[in-house]
């Protein structure tokens, strides 16, 4: 009776559907590591991208600024007051430098 069960013991360790789902457990770790390093660098990618747009925007911002302060020495000569420029403001608001500059 003993001799059955060993062998029942033997056939389970010797299973190809064991093997094979082990083999699928193992490709699919493999592809969880990999997803996770695609993930830190995209995320890397994303973090350069951002820092890279806000020193844009702050450049852009800084340019309609002077702009601004160029615009608002010039006389005009359609008669407009420079009153459309408020005093204090970040050159993003209505009635802007860009608005100004595309006249």
């Amino acid at each position: 009776r003993e001799e059955p069960e060993e062998e029942q013991e033997e056939d389970e360790d010797e299973d190809p559907c064991s093997e094979e789902w082990r083999w699928k457990y193992e490709e699919e770790q493999r592809k969880v590591v990999q997803l996770e390093q695609e993930l830190v660098q995209k995320t890397e990618e994303c973090k350069t991208q951002a820092a890279a747009c806000l020193r844009l925007e702050n450049q852009i911002r800084e340019q309609v600024q002077e702009l601004g302060l160029l615009l608002s020495w010039e006389p005009r000569a359609s008669g407009r007051q420079g009153s459309s420029l408020r005093p204090g403001g970040d050159g993003m608001e209505q009635g802007c430098p860009m608005d100004l500059l595309a006249e």
